[in-house]
């Protein structure tokens, strides 16, 4: 269970999971939560602020814009990451 705001989300290509974009303590956290269980797992990502998440269909990446104190803003690719596998 997740006991923050979600301010985004994207359902995977295959339907299996949600990719939620969390707020937590003012830096932004991306899960994939299991449609059938609940799971939320945390993914590896930089803090700061993500927006614009989607899941790319055909593939396990999801593309968001990030954005962090120390870095301009920029578009981020993360592979494997709307699916399991």
């Amino acid at each position: 269970m997740l006991n923050h705001d979600i301010e985004e989300y994207a359902w995977s290509p295959d339907g299996r999971h949600l990719i939620a974009l969390v707020n937590q303590q003012a830096c932004d956290v991306l899960f994939r939560i299991d449609a059938i269980s609940g799971e939320a797992v945390a993914l590896p990502c930089p803090p700061g602020n993500y927006s614009g998440l989607h899941c790319v269909r055909g593939s396990n990446d999801i593309v968001v814009s990030y954005d962090a104190p120390a870095s301009p803003p920029a578009c981020a690719r993360r592979r494997s990451s709307c699916s399991r596998g």
